[in-house]
């Protein structure tokens, strides 16, 4: 609209921060001119305040989906509490799924809780206008994110916490008068092709993984060892629930043993999730070149990496697609080139 400022407030429009919870009454006041604010208090400003949208911010992004909310743990705090952590996570992926499950219930909760902050609750069409903008998900990325505190080694080990055994725990754990035991049978190991010679990519010691504490501890894994040597390929195959997803993400590095070490060959795994995961703002092509990216890999040398990587899973004709445009198949092979592109000595495909 032709108007100016500048950070030391010169120019036609000087901008103040202002609590979101205010904007409809300064905007009323004649003290508010505009406001960038998140939902509900813009669907709020539209709707009460008869505001007129100068410009959605779902306009500005690819797709039209943005992130608005993101749960980030320091590593470090991962690395001392990941207990408290995983219970974090835990409950957020809870909320997220009470959201999706319950909407009206959901709705009450959140006007309610915006009534003890602000004193004043929504309108119902103003709940429903802001509800119907939002969309409650989990972000499905958490091994892309780089890990600069690490330095880099040609092994990784990984102990577990250190804990007391109890004698005459058998193949199960004992928690007082109840025993845990695994609840269905470890997955089978069948390598597939020869390994290389020299040491193993891959080795589990004894490993153990257990969730929770006292009578409702399950143990996910139980004392499983595997060797995996360089170049073999192997499938775990086990019923739903017996703790595939766990190994991979222990060999992974996502999470920890609660008893046992494992350690791999090469430095970090290339993970494939179960869901695809891709990012729905971004084309295929930038989906894979993500990892490039985070290595800072010179663009020149990504573009080249990106193409190939889509010949390789035969989809460079839809190189520049969004994820929704792709079938179920198409999008596992996205998420496949995008795992290759991290050029990890291992690759973990959970489900692939």
């Amino acid at each position: 609209h032709g108007l100016r400022t500048d950070p030391q407030g010169g120019g036609d429009v000087r901008i103040v921060a202002s609590d979101n919870a205010t904007t409809l009454q300064l905007f009323e006041l004649g003290q508010l001119d505009g406001a960038w604010v998140p939902e509900p208090w813009a669907s709020r400003l539209v709707d009460e305040g008869h505001g007129t949208v100068l410009v959605d911010e779902a306009s500005l992004w690819p797709g039209g989906r943005f992130p608005t909310t993101e749960l980030v743990v320091a590593t470090d705090l991962l690395d001392r509490h990941p207990d408290a952590v995983r219970r974090l996570v835990a409950g957020n992926v809870a909320a997220v799924d009470w959201l999706n499950a319950q909407p009206d219930e959901a709705r009450t909760a959140v006007n309610e809780g915006l009534r003890r902050l602000t004193q004043s609750a929504l309108s119902a069409p103003v709940l429903a206008g802001a509800w119907s903008h939002l969309t409650f998900t989990v972000d499905p990325l958490p091994a892309l994110l780089p890990r600069h505190h690490r330095p880099p080694r040609d092994r990784r080990h990984r102990p577990a916490r250190q804990r007391p055994r109890r004698a005459g725990a058998g193949a199960g754990v004992r928690r007082g008068a109840r025993r845990m035991r695994v609840l269905a049978p470890t997955a089978a190991l069948s390598p597939a092709f020869t390994a290389l010679p020299g040491p193993p990519a891959i080795r589990l010691d004894a490993v153990s993984r257990v969730f929770g504490s006292g009578p409702r501890a399950v143990a996910a894994l139980d004392r499983v060892s595997l060797e995996v040597g360089r170049g073999e390929f192997v499938c775990v195959v086990g019923a739903s629930g017996c703790g595939k997803s766990t190994l991979l993400a222990l060999v992974a590095g996502l999470d920890r043993p609660t008893e046992g070490r494992v350690e791999v060959e090469g430095g970090r795994p290339a993970l494939m999730f179960q869901d695809a995961g891709l990012l729905p703002w971004l084309s295929v092509a930038r989906n894979v070149d993500l990892p490039l990216r985070l290595r800072r890999v010179p663009r020149a040398e990504r573009v080249d990496e990106v193409e190939r990587l889509l010949r390789l899973v035969h989809l460079d004709a839809v190189a520049d697609r969004r994820p929704h445009q792709l079938s179920g198949g198409m999008r596992q092979r996205v998420a496949l080139a995008r795992a290759l592109a991290q050029h990890s000595e291992v690759l973990l495909m959970d489900e692939p």
